[in-house]
């Protein structure tokens, strides 16, 4: 059973993988599960799908390059879309309203993620456990709708985990 993020007071979350084969990653804390990330499998455009309380995502890259990511709702409705440069370690992902949120990586040894806001500053810290199979999510206080932060966690963890499955493939 999914719960609704509704708690301003969660300041830590954990992306857990469940499985190896054909995982799933569980977005949960200490005591509820706000939602789920698969991949389909059986697709050459890697596509995935989060359940949340509610709604659902869909994600599909948009272009042959692998830059740019939609992500639509159950009844196939633009949320936002995400662009990553080109040798770059930042992504934009501006929602269809125009509010722009950026995914910055924010070292090039450690594993870690911050998605920020010009006008609310950072948002959300991901680090990520090379040899654990649990994530770390840790929340910012802030003014932005409660909404949002799923919605970027899952956004970030596809970004992260399909461009994992790209340099497994091709070797590096």
């Amino acid at each position: 059973m999914l719960s609704a993020f509704n708690n301003r007071n969660v300041s830590k979350l954990y992306l857990q993988r469940h499985g190896w084969v054909k995982p799933e990653y569980e977005l949960r804390d200490d005591l509820h599960s706000y939602g789920k990330l698969t991949f389909k499998t059986v697709s050459l455009k890697n596509r995935g799908m989060a359940e949340l309380a509610g709604s659902v995502l869909n994600f599909k890259f948009s272009d042959t390059w692998k830059r740019e990511i939609s992500v639509t709702d159950e009844n196939e409705n633009l949320i936002g879309t995400l662009k990553s440069k080109t040798f770059s370690f930042t992504s934009t992902f501006t929602l269809t309203d125009g509010t722009q949120y950026i995914l910055k990586r924010t070292s090039f040894w450690k594993a870690s993620y911050e998605w920020e806001n010009s006008t609310n500053g950072r948002l959300i810290t991901i680090k990520l456990n090379p040899f654990s199979s649990t994530d770390e999510v840790f929340i910012e206080q802030s003014t932005v709708p409660l909404h949002i932060f799923p919605l970027l966690t899952f956004v970030g963890f596809y970004l992260i985990i399909s461009r994992q499955r790209q340099a497994a493939a091709a070797g590096v």
